[in-house]
């Protein structure tokens, strides 16, 4: 399973209030954080294993992840 999560997650979970000028989002999954922390002018970096798989094959994991990963958010 490939976890997606977005920035305003990444807030809420973290207690984020301001970012460093550089992050590194490890085991990023298919999170829009990175690109949304670049996009606000942050030097951000995203790393995961399931980065070794073809972006076609990523894209179907994290496709296929979504019910779960959206079970987990509902169940807490």
């Amino acid at each position: 399973m490939v976890t997606s999560r977005s920035y305003a997650e990444y807030e809420a979970m973290f207690d984020l209030k301001e970012l460093p000028e550089s992050v590194l989002d490890c085991c990023a999954g298919g999170a829009s954080f990175t690109a949304e922390a670049a996009a606000r002018g942050v030097d951000a970096v995203a790393v995961d294993p399931a980065y070794e798989l073809e972006p076609a094959q990523l894209v179907d994991v994290v496709r296929r992840s979504l019910p779960a990963t959206a079970a987990i958010v509902n169940e807490h």
